[in-house]
């Protein structure tokens, strides 16, 4: 596994860090586990904020990853009780955002940031 996960003390928000090299079926589908898992124990929506920074994403990489990230399973990006946010600065974060409002991808707001004070800032607004 190429992530880590942590769950900000007193707060409905997780933070998932993606680093390089990386298996984004394998990884994002452990991801949505530890959510679902957190789910389980909190009340309302939690955020979650996936950074990608150090993924070196690829092309194949984006493609798999936003497969798997909304397939509908417990703790994905579409969970309706989920709120998924991504952070990066590379263009194909910001076309995963993009993409996952269409509706073959949950039509889901999915916000996108730079930074990870920016995504934290976000969602604790």
């Amino acid at each position: 596994m190429s992530l880590t996960f942590e769950k900000l003390s007193g707060e409905n928000i997780v933070v998932v860090t993606y680093t390089s090299p990386w298996d984004p079926r394998q990884d994002i589908a452990e991801a949505g586990r530890q959510t679902a898992n957190v789910l389980a124990q909190v009340e309302g929506r939690l955020y979650r904020i996936d950074d990608l920074r150090l993924s070196g994403m690829t092309f194949s990489t984006f493609v798999q990853g936003i497969d798997e990230a909304t397939n509908g399973t417990p703790g994905s990006m579409v969970d309706e009780r989920v709120q998924g946010i991504l952070v990066g600065t590379d263009e194909l974060v910001r076309m995963a955002s993009e993409s996952m409002t269409q509706d073959q991808y949950g039509a889901t707001d999915t916000p996108f940031f730079t930074t990870l004070e920016e995504a934290l800032a976000h969602a604790r607004r």
